[in-house]
C-alpha cells in the first residue's frame, strides 16, 4: 500500500495547501519519498496539482485532516481512485509510520461535506 500526506515545518499532517512536503510511504518496503508542496498557500490550483502529483506518485491512501480537498480536489481524487484516511489534527507522519502495521485509522472512500474546504 502507499500512503500519502502533506506535512508542515513540524512533520504534523496539515491541510492540502498548508503544508510544506508531499510525503509517500511504500509500506511493504518502509520507505519514504519527501517532495515539495506543489498547492503550498496556492489555494484550489495548487489542491488540485498536489492531486495530480498524488497519482503520479501511485499514492492510493491519503491521510487527510479537515478542511484538506475543497470540492473540486476531492472528486479529482475520488476520479485517480484515492481513499482518504481521517486523521486527528496535530498527529505527526512519525505517529502514522509507528502504527501503519495496525493502522488505526479510519478508511472512507468520500469525504463528508463538513470536512471539505471553501474554494
Amino acid at each position: 500500500m502507499v500512503i500519502g500526506a502533506v506535512v508542515d515545518d513540524e512533520d504534523r499532517v496539515v491541510a492540502l495547501d498548508e503544508g510544506v512536503q508531499l510525503v509517500r510511504l511504500d509500506t511493504l518496503t518502509h520507505t519514504q519519498k519527501r517532495l515539495p508542496n506543489p498547492a503550498a498557500g496556492r489555494g484550489r490550483e495548487g489542491r488540485l496539482q498536489a492531486v495530480a502529483q498524488m497519482a503520479e506518485e501511485g499514492i492510493e491512501k491519503f491521510c487527510t485532516v479537515p478542511g484538506s480537498f475543497c470540492a473540486a480536489s476531492h472528486q479529482a481524487a475520488q476520479q485517480a481512485g484515492i481513499h482518504f484516511l481521517l486523521m486527528p489534527e496535530g498527529i505527526t507522519f512519525d505517529q502514522i509510520v509507528r502504527t501503519v502495521e495496525y493502522f488505526p485509522f479510519e478508511e472512507v472512500d468520500a469525504l463528508d461535506a463538513e470536512d471539505l474546504c471553501s474554494e
